[in-house]
């Protein structure tokens, strides 16, 4: 069996796994440039399928952003048994497992970092509130496209954006329109930019339909749920592959952990038009994970395998930025001077 290609004159490539006719699933190295939506119930396998992702776009030495509102992509920063630091070089900001922190308003002073270092970095917003988290979502993602529109900063940046319909829903507050609007900047004007975004999602009928509906990749996993399946119903039939639409109606329900259907209509489609579309299983023995799977979950009475050892990292002055950033907000927030005012 010939590995799917998309282009065949693209000399590296990202390994997804295999296909169902046993042959290797490749994508052009391109598709870290375009818009990817992953859609998957529960425990259906897309935190790994996605740091499968990471993995790839880290060994051909391309820089990408996590957004990890759930604290699993720490991970990545150790080796596959969890006793080595020779994990990914990327830098975790925030969480349990952060190697600085993360505060609300250090959203500005983290894209700046990301942006003129060139370092991947993943953003672990977990142990912030929802409106925390969305208030920071909103300066690093406005600041990282301000400053991404400067010449010497347009080089390539994946942004992989776990659960992305909590920050931008179909119904947005005024804090997720923020969110909802720089995204919207990043995926329609971000490619010349240097951008790209892989949003993956368990809730397809919460995430705001303009984002949905600007993916040039879609990958879906099982799914469920009746109103998140109408949601991608909706997406494959505007464009008109009535046949697309039928297969995945058929299997959603039914495929294996691990399992997806990738769907490319235009954007991947090969030399003569045709669409990429292809069932396949994350890994599938044709690649594998080599960093820590910080997302499986224990069964009943097991031991959960942790990290023996940590990276010695030197990021004081990053840090003391960060720290800077959520004094100065402080500061200037009008309910501190009243409650300083008050006190004197």
């Amino acid at each position: 069996m010939q590995p799917i290609k998309t282009k065949e004159t693209m000399s590296k490539t990202i390994h997804l796994g295999r296909a169902t006719d046993g042959s290797p699933l490749e994508l052009p190295t391109d598709v870290l440039s375009m818009t990817l939506t992953i859609l998957a119930t529960k425990g259906a396998g897309k935190t790994w399928g996605m740091m499968l992702m990471m993995e790839q776009a880290a060994q051909l030495g391309l820089q990408f952003a996590g957004i990890d509102p759930t604290g699993v992509m720490w991970g990545l920063k150790y080796s596959k048994t969890g006793k080595s630091s020779s994990g990914l070089d990327v830098l975790v900001f925030g969480g349990n497992e952060g190697d600085v922190p993360l505060e609300e308003k250090s959203g500005a002073v983290i894209a700046r970092f990301a942006v003129e270092s060139g370092h991947s970095i993943i953003l672990d917003t977990s142990l912030l509130s929802s409106a925390a988290r969305h208030r920071f979502m909103a300066d690093w993602l406005e600041t990282l496209y301000e400053l991404k529109a400067r010449r010497e900063h347009r080089s390539n940046l994946h942004i992989f954006w776990d659960e992305t319909h909590e920050a931008a829903p179909q119904k947005p507050n005024a804090v997720q329109a923020r969110v909802l609007g720089a995204a919207q900047d990043v995926v329609t004007k971000g490619r010349s930019r240097g951008f790209g975004m892989t949003m993956i999602s368990q809730r397809p009928a919460r995430l705001h339909k303009d984002l949905l509906d600007l993916s040039d990749v879609l990958i879906l996993m099982r799914m469920i749920g009746p109103r998140d399946w109408d949601s991608v119903n909706k997406f494959v039939l505007a464009a008109g592959d009535e046949q697309v639409r039928r297969q995945l109606e058929a299997d959603r329900a039914m495929l294996h952990k691990g399992e997806a259907y990738i769907w490319s209509p235009q954007a991947l489609a090969d030399k003569q038009g045709n669409p990429l579309f292809a069932k396949f299983k994350f890994g599938g023995g044709a690649v594998s994970r080599a960093t820590f799977d910080s997302s499986y979950t224990p069964r009943p009475g097991e031991t959960p395998l942790r990290p023996t050892a940590t990276r010695e990292v030197d990021l004081d002055k990053l840090s003391a930025e960060i720290r800077a950033s959520a004094e100065r907000a402080k500061a200037e927030d009008p309910r501190e001077l009243r409650k300083l005012l008050a006190e004197r």
